[in-house]
């Protein structure tokens, strides 16, 4: 908030994908008010919602009526030793690449991701036998009553069991697919 550059042509660069996330509450980061400034990636870059970031190397500002955006993050898949590219594609079949690295913030090494609450997505890993056999531990930050995160995977089998956590209590495996509704 009230943020001043003088004799600045950069104000900011994203290192790498899903560096963070930035909230401009008064619009002197990005020029919109309230907007979220984040690195592009197959998901948003070719959003007519989000725009460009003046004065950013590689960044996009999305307003905040797109919705809240919140960190999702997981490791010890049970894929091959060193991880598998992972696409996540959104209901729009808009998609991204996000790779297996060591030192995430949260983890040792894994996926890490910013995703759009109340969205559902299609995890496929590249290369890897998850359709059969699956197994991760994921976390997700700051997501509040009322949001959710729908996340799908092609499975050719009826899984054995399928848990959630929520706030350390483990809720019930359900047969019946989740919805939004």
């Amino acid at each position: 908030s009230q943020l001043s550059f003088i004799n600045v042509q950069n104000r900011g660069n994203f290192r790498w994908p899903y560096d963070g996330l930035y909230q401009d509450e008064d619009g002197t980061l990005s020029g919109v008010v309230g907007g979220i400034v984040l690195s592009p990636d197959g998901l948003w870059s070719t959003s007519t919602t989000c725009t460009q970031t003046p004065n950013f190397l590689n960044a996009k500002t999305c307003p905040s009526s797109v919705g809240r955006w919140v960190r999702y993050a997981f490791n010890n898949a049970n894929l091959a030793p060193n991880g598998e590219a992972l696409f996540i594609y959104d209901t729009s079949n808009h998609y991204t690449i996000v790779l297996n690295l060591k030192k995430r913030l949260t983890h040792p090494d894994g996926y890490m991701m910013d995703l759009l609450t109340r969205q559902s997505y299609l995890f496929q890993f590249n290369g890897a036998n998850s359709s059969v056999n699956l197994s991760y531990t994921g976390v997700v930050y700051d997501l509040v009553p009322g949001d959710y995160l729908i996340i799908r995977h092609n499975i050719d089998y009826i899984p054995d069991r399928v848990y959630t956590t929520s706030s350390s209590i483990l809720a019930a495996s359900s047969n019946t697919p989740l919805t939004a509704t």
